[in-house]
Protein backbone atom coordinates (compact mmCIF):
# COMPACT_ATOMS: atom_id res chain seq x y z
CA UNK A 1 0.00 0.00 0.00
CA UNK A 2 1.29 3.25 -0.64
CA UNK A 3 1.52 5.81 1.96
CA UNK A 4 0.95 9.44 1.10
CA UNK A 5 1.20 12.34 3.61
CA UNK A 6 -0.08 15.94 3.25
CA UNK A 7 1.43 18.82 4.85
CA UNK A 8 -0.50 22.06 5.63
CA UNK A 9 -1.52 24.92 8.31
CA UNK A 10 -3.76 27.08 8.52
CA UNK A 11 -1.07 29.93 9.06
CA UNK A 12 0.73 30.15 6.15
CA UNK A 13 4.39 28.75 6.80
CA UNK A 14 3.47 26.58 10.21
CA UNK A 15 2.90 22.75 9.46
CA UNK A 16 0.53 21.70 11.85
CA UNK A 17 -2.07 19.92 10.19
CA UNK A 18 -0.69 16.43 8.42
CA UNK A 19 -3.08 14.24 6.57
CA UNK A 20 -2.02 10.68 5.98
CA UNK A 21 -4.00 8.21 3.18
CA UNK A 22 -4.50 4.62 4.90
CA UNK A 23 -7.10 3.07 2.64
CA UNK A 24 -9.53 3.90 -0.03
CA UNK A 25 -11.52 7.26 1.25
CA UNK A 26 -9.86 6.56 4.29
CA UNK A 27 -7.81 9.07 5.87
CA UNK A 28 -5.37 9.70 9.76
CA UNK A 29 -5.09 13.40 10.00
CA UNK A 30 -2.86 14.61 13.02
CA UNK A 31 -2.87 18.22 14.58
CA UNK A 32 0.84 18.65 15.87
CA UNK A 33 0.20 20.75 19.50
CA UNK A 34 2.99 21.57 20.42
CA UNK A 35 6.28 20.57 23.02
CA UNK A 36 5.03 19.62 26.35
CA UNK A 37 7.02 20.60 29.58
CA UNK A 38 9.53 17.25 28.88
CA UNK A 39 10.26 18.56 25.50
CA UNK A 40 7.95 15.72 23.75
CA UNK A 41 6.49 16.57 20.55
CA UNK A 42 2.24 16.21 21.52
CA UNK A 43 -0.26 15.04 18.87
CA UNK A 44 -3.71 14.66 18.18
CA UNK A 45 -4.99 11.86 15.95
CA UNK A 46 -8.20 11.87 13.98
CA UNK A 47 -9.57 8.85 11.32
CA UNK A 48 -11.39 10.54 8.62
CA UNK A 49 -13.69 8.60 6.00
CA UNK A 50 -14.40 10.48 2.82
CA UNK A 51 -12.25 12.28 0.16
CA UNK A 52 -9.29 14.12 0.62
CA UNK A 53 -10.55 17.26 0.29
CA UNK A 54 -13.35 16.79 2.79
CA UNK A 55 -10.28 15.48 4.92
CA UNK A 56 -8.31 18.83 4.53
CA UNK A 57 -11.58 20.61 5.51
CA UNK A 58 -11.61 18.49 8.84
CA UNK A 59 -7.90 18.99 9.70
CA UNK A 60 -8.69 22.96 9.16
CA UNK A 61 -11.13 22.89 11.41
CA UNK A 62 -9.59 20.84 13.73
CA UNK A 63 -6.64 23.00 13.81
CA UNK A 64 -8.82 26.03 14.88
CA UNK A 65 -10.71 23.62 17.45
CA UNK A 66 -6.92 23.00 18.89
CA UNK A 67 -5.44 26.38 18.93
CA UNK A 68 -6.22 27.32 22.00
CA UNK A 69 -3.99 24.34 22.75
CA UNK A 70 -1.08 24.59 21.61
CA UNK A 71 -1.02 28.64 22.98
CA UNK A 72 -1.69 27.01 26.71
CA UNK A 73 1.30 24.07 25.81
CA UNK A 74 3.48 27.09 25.11
CA UNK A 75 2.36 29.02 28.60
CA UNK A 76 3.02 26.04 30.38
CA UNK A 77 6.12 25.32 28.54
CA UNK A 78 7.54 28.87 29.43
CA UNK A 79 6.84 27.94 33.54
CA UNK A 80 3.40 29.40 33.96
CA UNK A 81 0.53 27.56 36.12
CA UNK A 82 0.02 23.84 35.02
CA UNK A 83 -2.71 23.83 32.14
CA UNK A 84 -5.52 21.51 33.56
CA UNK A 85 -5.54 17.63 31.29
CA UNK A 86 -9.37 16.95 31.99
CA UNK A 87 -12.36 18.62 33.29
CA UNK A 88 -11.85 17.41 36.74
CA UNK A 89 -8.91 19.88 36.71
CA UNK A 90 -10.63 22.86 35.30
CA UNK A 91 -13.03 22.79 37.37
CA UNK A 92 -10.97 22.60 40.38
CA UNK A 93 -8.53 25.10 38.93
CA UNK A 94 -11.82 27.31 38.21
CA UNK A 95 -13.66 26.90 42.06
CA UNK A 96 -9.68 27.76 43.28
CA UNK A 97 -9.90 31.20 40.94
CA UNK A 98 -13.76 32.04 41.95
CA UNK A 99 -12.62 31.72 46.14
CA UNK A 100 -12.09 35.33 46.17
CA UNK A 101 -14.46 37.10 44.39
CA UNK A 102 -17.71 35.70 45.41
CA UNK A 103 -19.19 35.39 48.46
CA UNK A 104 -18.52 32.71 50.81
CA UNK A 105 -22.14 30.72 50.58
CA UNK A 106 -21.41 31.41 46.89
CA UNK A 107 -18.00 29.64 46.81
CA UNK A 108 -19.89 26.45 49.20
CA UNK A 109 -22.59 26.33 46.29
CA UNK A 110 -19.83 25.84 43.85
CA UNK A 111 -18.09 23.59 45.88
CA UNK A 112 -20.97 21.38 46.26
CA UNK A 113 -21.79 21.53 42.59
CA UNK A 114 -18.40 21.19 41.45
CA UNK A 115 -18.24 17.78 43.87
CA UNK A 116 -21.15 16.28 41.88
CA UNK A 117 -19.92 17.39 38.36
CA UNK A 118 -16.82 15.28 38.60
CA UNK A 119 -18.26 12.06 39.04
CA UNK A 120 -20.26 12.66 35.98
CA UNK A 121 -17.69 14.65 33.72
CA UNK A 122 -14.51 15.07 35.26
CA UNK A 123 -12.89 12.53 33.26
CA UNK A 124 -13.04 14.65 29.71
CA UNK A 125 -9.97 15.37 28.09
CA UNK A 126 -9.63 19.14 27.98
CA UNK A 127 -8.30 19.16 24.68
CA UNK A 128 -11.25 16.90 22.84
CA UNK A 129 -13.48 18.45 24.85
CA UNK A 130 -16.85 19.56 22.67
CA UNK A 131 -20.51 20.11 22.91
CA UNK A 132 -21.43 16.48 22.44
CA UNK A 133 -19.67 14.87 24.86
CA UNK A 134 -20.92 17.56 27.50
CA UNK A 135 -24.25 17.20 26.45
CA UNK A 136 -24.29 13.31 26.96
CA UNK A 137 -22.49 13.40 29.86
CA UNK A 138 -24.64 15.93 31.84
CA UNK A 139 -27.85 13.93 30.90
CA UNK A 140 -26.74 11.35 33.18
CA UNK A 141 -27.13 13.56 36.25
CA UNK A 142 -29.48 11.69 38.39
CA UNK A 143 -31.21 12.07 41.83
CA UNK A 144 -31.36 15.45 42.20
CA UNK A 145 -34.18 17.62 41.92
CA UNK A 146 -34.82 19.53 38.49
CA UNK A 147 -33.87 22.76 40.11
CA UNK A 148 -30.75 21.92 41.13
CA UNK A 149 -29.53 19.85 37.56
CA UNK A 150 -30.53 23.51 36.29
CA UNK A 151 -27.76 25.04 38.32
CA UNK A 152 -25.66 22.27 37.96
CA UNK A 153 -25.86 22.97 34.14
CA UNK A 154 -25.66 26.98 34.91
CA UNK A 155 -22.01 26.05 37.33
CA UNK A 156 -20.45 24.43 34.45
CA UNK A 157 -21.44 26.85 31.99
CA UNK A 158 -19.79 29.10 33.95
CA UNK A 159 -16.68 27.36 34.38
CA UNK A 160 -16.36 26.83 30.70
CA UNK A 161 -16.54 30.31 30.21
CA UNK A 162 -13.59 30.73 32.23
CA UNK A 163 -11.80 28.50 30.98
CA UNK A 164 -12.58 29.91 27.15
CA UNK A 165 -11.37 33.25 28.58
CA UNK A 166 -8.10 32.06 29.96
CA UNK A 167 -8.05 30.18 26.10
CA UNK A 168 -7.71 26.52 27.42
CA UNK A 169 -10.65 25.61 25.91
CA UNK A 170 -12.40 26.77 22.58
CA UNK A 171 -15.53 29.57 23.17
CA UNK A 172 -19.46 28.55 23.51
CA UNK A 173 -19.01 24.62 23.80
CA UNK A 174 -22.66 24.97 25.74
CA UNK A 175 -24.15 26.84 23.15
CA UNK A 176 -27.20 24.66 22.40
CA UNK A 177 -27.30 22.71 25.08
CA UNK A 178 -30.51 23.31 27.40
CA UNK A 179 -30.46 22.59 30.71
CA UNK A 180 -33.47 20.54 32.15
CA UNK A 181 -36.98 22.44 32.28
CA UNK A 182 -38.30 23.19 35.92
CA UNK A 183 -41.79 22.54 35.90
CA UNK A 184 -43.52 25.55 38.35
CA UNK A 185 -44.87 24.99 41.14
CA UNK A 186 -47.57 26.54 42.77
CA UNK A 187 -46.24 29.17 45.33
CA UNK A 188 -47.17 28.04 49.05
CA UNK A 189 -48.99 30.86 50.33
CA UNK A 190 -51.35 32.33 53.28
CA UNK A 191 -53.82 34.66 51.74
CA UNK A 192 -55.17 37.67 53.50
CA UNK A 193 -57.28 36.25 56.04
CA UNK A 194 -54.72 33.34 57.12
CA UNK A 195 -52.34 36.61 57.13
CA UNK A 196 -54.15 37.99 60.08
CA UNK A 197 -54.27 35.07 61.88
CA UNK A 198 -50.51 34.51 61.87
CA UNK A 199 -49.69 37.45 63.21
CA UNK A 200 -52.43 37.84 65.65
CA UNK A 201 -50.82 34.35 67.30
CA UNK A 202 -47.57 35.68 66.24
CA UNK A 203 -47.66 38.17 68.94
CA UNK A 204 -47.51 35.69 71.60
CA UNK A 205 -43.99 34.75 70.56
CA UNK A 206 -40.40 36.28 71.54
CA UNK A 207 -39.69 36.93 67.98
CA UNK A 208 -42.88 38.57 66.52
CA UNK A 209 -41.15 41.45 65.45
CA UNK A 210 -39.34 40.08 62.87
CA UNK A 211 -42.14 38.02 61.77
CA UNK A 212 -44.15 41.04 61.49
CA UNK A 213 -41.99 42.40 59.10
CA UNK A 214 -41.06 39.59 57.18
CA UNK A 215 -44.21 39.07 56.62
CA UNK A 216 -45.77 42.47 55.71
CA UNK A 217 -42.57 43.59 53.87
CA UNK A 218 -41.53 40.73 51.92
CA UNK A 219 -37.67 41.70 52.92
CA UNK A 220 -35.69 38.64 52.42
CA UNK A 221 -34.47 37.08 55.99
CA UNK A 222 -30.92 38.23 55.48
CA UNK A 223 -32.10 41.31 54.65
CA UNK A 224 -33.96 41.67 57.73
CA UNK A 225 -31.34 40.29 59.85
CA UNK A 226 -28.95 42.81 58.39
CA UNK A 227 -31.26 45.35 59.69
CA UNK A 228 -29.55 48.23 61.84
CA UNK A 229 -30.95 50.58 64.26
CA UNK A 230 -29.93 53.51 62.42
CA UNK A 231 -31.84 52.45 59.33
CA UNK A 232 -35.05 53.16 60.46
CA UNK A 233 -36.55 56.46 60.32
CA UNK A 234 -39.06 56.68 63.29
CA UNK A 235 -41.12 59.92 61.81
CA UNK A 236 -40.92 58.84 58.45
CA UNK A 237 -42.18 55.50 59.31
CA UNK A 238 -39.39 53.81 57.34
CA UNK A 239 -36.77 51.22 57.12
CA UNK A 240 -33.87 51.52 54.78
CA UNK A 241 -31.98 48.25 53.38
CA UNK A 242 -28.22 48.64 52.54
CA UNK A 243 -27.03 45.32 53.56
CA UNK A 244 -27.88 41.61 54.70
CA UNK A 245 -26.83 38.62 56.55
CA UNK A 246 -25.29 35.76 55.98
CA UNK A 247 -28.00 33.77 57.79
CA UNK A 248 -25.67 30.34 57.79
CA UNK A 249 -22.65 32.30 58.45
CA UNK A 250 -24.31 35.12 60.62
CA UNK A 251 -22.16 37.64 59.31
CA UNK A 252 -23.10 40.71 57.20
CA UNK A 253 -22.70 41.03 53.55
CA UNK A 254 -24.26 43.17 50.53
CA UNK A 255 -27.30 42.47 49.35
CA UNK A 256 -28.10 40.30 46.69
CA UNK A 257 -28.10 42.76 44.26
CA UNK A 258 -28.32 46.87 43.44
CA UNK A 259 -32.06 46.76 43.06
CA UNK A 260 -32.30 45.13 46.30
CA UNK A 261 -31.45 48.59 48.49
CA UNK A 262 -34.36 50.36 48.55
CA UNK A 263 -36.31 52.04 51.31
CA UNK A 264 -40.29 50.77 52.42
CA UNK A 265 -42.93 52.34 54.30
CA UNK A 266 -43.82 50.56 57.41
CA UNK A 267 -47.31 50.36 59.11
CA UNK A 268 -48.12 52.21 62.21
CA UNK A 269 -47.68 49.22 64.12
CA UNK A 270 -44.75 47.66 62.87
CA UNK A 271 -43.13 51.31 63.98
CA UNK A 272 -44.43 51.34 67.31
CA UNK A 273 -43.41 48.06 68.27
CA UNK A 274 -39.90 48.66 66.74
CA UNK A 275 -40.01 52.37 69.16
CA UNK A 276 -40.83 49.79 72.27
CA UNK A 277 -38.11 47.47 71.55
CA UNK A 278 -35.41 50.51 70.78
CA UNK A 279 -36.74 52.28 74.26
CA UNK A 280 -36.45 49.60 76.22
CA UNK A 281 -32.55 48.05 75.05
CA UNK A 282 -31.81 51.85 74.23
CA UNK A 283 -29.16 52.43 76.80
CA UNK A 284 -27.09 49.06 76.10
CA UNK A 285 -27.14 49.59 72.01
CA UNK A 286 -26.15 52.15 69.71
CA UNK A 287 -27.59 53.51 66.33
CA UNK A 288 -24.47 51.37 64.45
CA UNK A 289 -26.20 47.45 66.27
CA UNK A 290 -28.42 45.40 64.85
CA UNK A 291 -31.68 45.30 65.49
CA UNK A 292 -32.24 41.36 65.47
CA UNK A 293 -29.41 39.81 67.37
CA UNK A 294 -28.10 37.03 69.47
CA UNK A 295 -26.33 38.31 72.81
CA UNK A 296 -22.99 37.96 71.14
CA UNK A 297 -23.94 41.05 68.56
CA UNK A 298 -24.03 38.58 65.70
CA UNK A 299 -27.68 38.35 63.62
CA UNK A 300 -29.87 36.32 64.93
CA UNK A 301 -29.69 33.07 64.29
CA UNK A 302 -32.25 32.08 61.24
CA UNK A 303 -33.08 28.72 63.17
CA UNK A 304 -34.83 30.79 65.92
CA UNK A 305 -37.07 33.02 63.43
CA UNK A 306 -38.04 29.60 61.17
CA UNK A 307 -38.75 27.94 64.66
CA UNK A 308 -40.82 31.14 65.88
CA UNK A 309 -42.74 30.60 62.49
CA UNK A 310 -43.40 26.76 62.59
CA UNK A 311 -44.78 27.43 66.25
CA UNK A 312 -46.93 30.07 65.02
CA UNK A 313 -48.16 28.05 62.07
CA UNK A 314 -48.88 24.60 64.49
CA UNK A 315 -50.76 27.19 67.02
CA UNK A 316 -53.23 28.77 63.87
CA UNK A 317 -53.49 25.65 62.41
CA UNK A 318 -52.67 27.14 59.06
CA UNK A 319 -50.94 25.25 56.56
CA UNK A 320 -47.43 25.03 55.84
CA UNK A 321 -45.78 27.71 54.11
CA UNK A 322 -41.66 28.03 54.03
CA UNK A 323 -40.12 31.18 55.82
CA UNK A 324 -39.67 32.52 52.49
CA UNK A 325 -42.98 31.72 51.00
CA UNK A 326 -43.82 35.04 53.24
CA UNK A 327 -41.67 37.00 51.02
CA UNK A 328 -43.81 35.17 48.34
CA UNK A 329 -46.86 35.85 50.07
CA UNK A 330 -46.33 39.86 50.04
CA UNK A 331 -46.01 39.99 46.16
CA UNK A 332 -49.05 37.78 45.65
CA UNK A 333 -51.30 40.07 47.75
CA UNK A 334 -50.11 43.27 45.94
CA UNK A 335 -50.47 41.80 42.53
CA UNK A 336 -54.06 40.18 43.77
CA UNK A 337 -55.06 43.47 45.25
CA UNK A 338 -54.07 45.40 41.62
CA UNK A 339 -50.58 46.98 42.75
CA UNK A 340 -48.66 47.42 39.36
CA UNK A 341 -45.31 45.48 39.15
CA UNK A 342 -43.25 48.38 39.23
CA UNK A 343 -44.38 49.03 42.90
CA UNK A 344 -44.40 45.04 43.46
CA UNK A 345 -40.47 45.06 42.22
CA UNK A 346 -39.42 47.89 44.49
CA UNK A 347 -41.25 46.15 47.17
CA UNK A 348 -39.10 43.34 46.57
CA UNK A 349 -36.13 44.87 45.45
CA UNK A 350 -36.31 43.54 42.03
CA UNK A 351 -36.20 44.48 38.58
CA UNK A 352 -40.09 44.57 37.26
CA UNK A 353 -38.85 42.10 34.47
CA UNK A 354 -38.02 39.75 37.26
CA UNK A 355 -40.92 40.49 39.36
CA UNK A 356 -43.45 39.66 35.84
CA UNK A 357 -41.21 36.48 34.80
CA UNK A 358 -41.65 34.96 38.65
CA UNK A 359 -45.26 35.80 39.68
CA UNK A 360 -46.51 35.55 35.93
CA UNK A 361 -48.90 33.32 37.11
CA UNK A 362 -50.66 36.10 38.86
CA UNK A 363 -50.01 38.05 36.18
CA UNK A 364 -51.62 36.75 33.09
CA UNK A 365 -55.52 37.62 33.41
CA UNK A 366 -57.34 38.05 30.91
CA UNK A 367 -60.63 40.19 30.12
CA UNK A 368 -63.28 40.03 27.37
CA UNK A 369 -64.51 43.25 25.05
CA UNK A 370 -67.89 42.49 25.22
CA UNK A 371 -68.71 45.76 26.88
CA UNK A 372 -66.91 47.91 24.98
CA UNK A 373 -68.87 46.92 21.75
CA UNK A 374 -72.19 46.64 24.19
CA UNK A 375 -72.68 42.91 24.07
Amino acid sequence: MIVRYINFSVRKGINMASIRKRGDKVYQISIYLGLDSSDKKKFHYETFYGIKSEAKDRARELEVKFKCVKQTMRRNRNGSRKVPKNVEQLLELWLDDTRNVVTERTYEKYAWHVKRLIPVIGDLEVFNLGPLEIRERLKKIEGLSERTVKDLYATMRTALNYASSLELIGSDLMRGIRSPKVVRKDRNVLDLKELAVFLKIAKDYKHYLIIRILALTGMRTGEALGLKWRDVDFEKRTITIVRAADTKHRKLKDTKTENSKRVIELDEESIEELSKLFKSISSKVSSNDLIFQNGDGRPLRYGAVMNTKNRVLAKSGLHHIRLHDLRHGVASILIDQGHPVTLVAATLGQTPSTTANTYSHALRRGKSIAALIGG
